[in-house]
């Protein structure tokens, strides 16, 4: 537990092994007292800021130079603390100034961020400073993806998406083919996303060729809109005699031999003169039958009746009834030619094939034709020539005139119904535009593969600005948010600088803003030590929860403070060892298991220190607790011996470093150190007062020039050394609050190398022995003392 915790045990840093350091246990053996406090005084480097970065890893795990650190009990077992006991943990160094107090110059103003607003500044500042990058790479891309989305510039992919469009519309484009083919009042409409149902096409055909093609279908589309193509009068058909395409009986009828009558020489001559024709012989007898027949037409003799009898009779002979009967026959077998008008179906698909089956029939039936006309003329010859003609030509013809039929059918109803070919001259529209805009279309695709790339770009870039700028805004609003209870820390402030004026802190539209003397001040004027003193006011603020309740001090906490005053303008040292005083006496006697670790690197502000904590223990008669008062050296801790300290050596070292070294820290108390060791050598040596040493005959005797003589005799050094005394009587006089500040630091400086010579010209071994018998310091010492000779009158 928290109010168990004893001891440290560090390794990292200065402590490379394993340190254990006691600060709370009771020194001198006394266990009935409460060690509440601890001051622990340690050179430059001893390890002192290494102790509050090891609590500092214990409370927020913060300081990679720390290997490893426990707390311990005065048993040392260690002490695992729980998250709330770290948060009681609260320290005051370099880390926590730098990380909760911030100055930034707002015009003439200060702004000023306390706490969590100094890490939002940090994020602020960043953010802004990424915003202004972001915004710097945003505009750069935005530049280039303007150019490449600005359809005018030929770097752009919509410059040749624009000239796709152009060359899709228009009247010798597609979108005027468009309108012929479907007869529209107006061109088709265009648009960017026309062309992705023409570039995916592959045509097979040339664009001459698809434009010949165009042409054409137009042609007809037209002709059909006029009614040109269509055909009212039906295919002629033909009627079919099962009959009269008996081949078989054809074929036999043919081939019969009709036997020859027995002729006389009478019937010979006649069938001679018939030359052999039986038809001839029946017109023969036809013509002699005549009544008005009295001349013969071949020979021209006179015939009478009874001559023209007795011929008919002699033909009749010849001519028997088989004869006559066969021949009536082969009569019957002659076949019609088909003759049907197909010039109508010109057009059709099957008009040709039509043509030449009527054609082959028409020819093969005058063929059979003949064949029976020389059967008929001479029945007794038998003829037996093939016959190609079938009853199936006839069947193909009639199916072939069927098929005609459908197609004038078909021809009509296409000559009515356009959607056909108004879809086919759509496609070739199509593929004619897939040429028109190919060339365009490869430049966009090359040039919107560029744009693509910049538009993730700019995509990327505006929503990382976007991001930039909200998250400045939420940080704004954080730090908006941020309320401090300024009048606490001013309370402080006022504390401090014995005046209400001297700092304040105040909030104008939740910006909070550093005031000096009610004026706005630059941060430049602000010093160091002012802005520490504001720090140490927030911290102790921030313990209280920026309350000022009286039960705010009666919770437990650990209080670790590193070198808090001798960072802090020399002027303001007063206030600041009252401030300190009043505010530790709270927490010290507010909470019995409160702890307070003070480390200090400046010997006064030990002396300090142990005078507040023995007044805050005499004032609140507080018996049971105790401070312990160490010194650091070589990571080990030791109890700090006041007398030795007080007793000279240390002093003449602090003169010496602040004759050479001037420090800040010490410019409030060099006058009464060097008073001190003047003093303890005038008085152990020569028993004489610090006013008389420089100025008794005899030991002005010693010094080895008598212009040195001169110089120490009226050298005034006894305003600075009682200067630095801070008499009651010179306090009361002087009435500007900074009444430490009438003599100067280089006068300071020069009284402190003139006690030196002073001391080393008398007693030359004293000096160097209780400096270090350094080469160095005697040559500095020699070169002093040079130049107070070269400054004697």
């Amino acid at each position: 537990m928290l109010k168990d915790v004893s001891k440290i045990k560090i390794e990292g840093g200065i402590y490379t092994n394993p340190t254990e350091l006691n600060f709370f246990n009771p020194v001198d053996g006394n266990k009935e007292k409460i060690v509440k406090g601890c001051v622990i005084y340690g050179r430059n480097g001893s390890g002192k800021s290494t102790i509050a970065k090891a609590f500092r890893k214990i409370k927020d795990n913060y300081g990679s130079e720390i290997i490893k650190v426990e707390l311990l009990d005065k048993n040392n077992v260690i002490q695992t603390l729980t998250d709330e006991e770290r948060k009681k943990i609260f320290i005051f160094d370099e880390y926590f100034v730098d990380n909760n107090i911030k100055l930034q110059k707002d015009h003439l103003d200060t702004i000023i961020m306390l706490g969590e607003s100094v890490n939002l500044a940090d994020r602020i500042t960043k953010a802004e400073e990424q915003l202004a990058e972001e915004k710097q790479t945003f505009e750069s891309i935005q530049k280039k993806y303007d150019m490449y989305n600005n359809k005018k510039n030929i770097i752009s992919p919509f410059y040749y998406l624009n000239e796709i469009v152009n060359k899709l519309k228009g009247d010798d484009n597609w979108a005027g083919r468009d309108r012929k083919i479907y007869d529209k009042k107006q061109n088709s409409p265009v648009n960017e996303d026309s062309y992705k149902k023409f570039i995916s096409l592959n045509p097979q055909k040339t664009k001459k060729l698809l434009l010949k093609e165009y042409d054409d279908g137009i042609k007809e589309l037209y002709s059909r809109k006029s009614h040109e193509n269509i055909i009212n009068i039906p295919v002629p058909k033909i009627l079919l005699d099962s009959k009269l395409l008996d081949f078989d009986l054809l074929k036999q009828t043919l081939s019969e031999k009709i036997e020859s009558p027995i002729l006389t020489e009478r019937d010979k001559k006649l069938l001679k003169l018939a030359k052999g024709n039986a038809f001839e012989l029946t017109n023969r007898i036809d013509e002699l039958s005549k009544d008005d027949l009295t001349e013969c037409p071949y020979c021209l003799q006179h015939l009478s009746y009874d001559y023209k009898q007795s011929l008919i009779k002699s033909i009749e002979s010849i001519l028997s009834k088989n004869v006559e009967e066969h021949q009536n026959l082969l009569k019957k077998l002659k076949l019609q030619s088909i003759d049907i008008d197909l010039s109508l179906f010109k057009n059709l698909n099957s008009y040709e094939q039509c043509i030449e089956k009527i054609l082959y029939i028409n020819q093969e039936v005058n063929n059979i034709n003949n064949l029976l006309q020389r059967k008929i003329d001479n029945p007794f010859v038998p003829i037996n020539e093939n016959i190609s003609l079938r009853y199936d030509h006839y069947i193909q013809l009639n199916a072939l005139l069927i098929s005609l039929e459908n197609e004038r059918q078909e021809n009509n109803n296409n000559a009515t119904n356009l959607v056909p070919l108004q879809n086919n001259l759509s496609h070739i529209n199509n593929e004619i535009a897939y040429y028109d805009i190919y060339e365009s279309y490869q430049k966009y695709l090359s040039q919107f593969e560029v744009f693509c790339e910049i538009k993730e770009k700019y995509s990327l870039s505006k929503e990382s600005l976007e991001d930039c700028k909200s998250e400045l805004s939420n940080l704004n609003d954080q730090r908006k948010n941020i309320t401090l209870a300024i009048d606490i820390i001013n309370s402080y402030l006022k504390y401090i600088f014995f005046s209400e004026k001297r700092l304040e802190i105040t909030c104008v539209n939740s910006i909070y803003k550093l005031l000096s003397n009610k004026k706005n001040v630059n941060p430049c004027n602000i010093s160091v030590g002012e802005r520490n003193i504001i720090a140490l006011s927030y911290f102790f603020a921030k313990i209280m929860n920026f309350s000022t309740e009286s039960n705010a001090y009666s919770k437990e906490c650990f209080i670790i403070l590193d070198d808090p005053i001798s960072s802090f303008d020399l002027e303001n040292k007063i206030g600041i060892l009252s401030f300190l005083k009043f505010i530790l006496s709270k927490f010290a006697t507010g909470n019995l298991n409160t702890k307070i670790l003070i480390l200090t690197h400046d010997l006064q502000t030990t002396f300090d220190l142990k005078k507040i904590f023995d007044e805050i223990i005499a004032t609140y008669n507080s018996s049971k607790f105790k401070v312990n008062i160490y010194e650091l050296d070589q990571c080990k801790l030791t109890v700090f011996s006041f007398k030795h300290r007080n007793e000279y050596s240390e002093l003449l070292k602090l003169i010496y470093k602040y004759a050479t070294n001037p420090d800040a820290s010490s410019e409030y108390v060099i006058g009464n150190i060097m008073r001190q060791a003047l003093e303890a050598f005038a008085t152990f040596v020569y028993k004489k007062s610090i006013e008389q040493v420089s100025t008794d005959p005899v030991i002005l005797q010693q010094l080895p020039d008598k212009s040195y003589t001169t110089y120490f005799s009226n050298l005034m050094y006894r305003l600075v050394l009682h200067g630095g005394s801070h008499r009651e009587e010179q306090v009361r006089t002087i009435q500007d609050i900074n009444f430490f500040n009438f003599i100067s630091h280089d006068e300071k400086v020069r009284t402190a190398k003139d006690i030196l010579c002073f001391i080393f010209l008398l007693n030359e071994a004293h000096v160097l022995i209780h400096l270090g018998n350094s080469e160095d310091v005697r040559q500095n010492l020699l070169r002093w003392c040079s130049e107070i000779k070269d400054r004697s009158i």
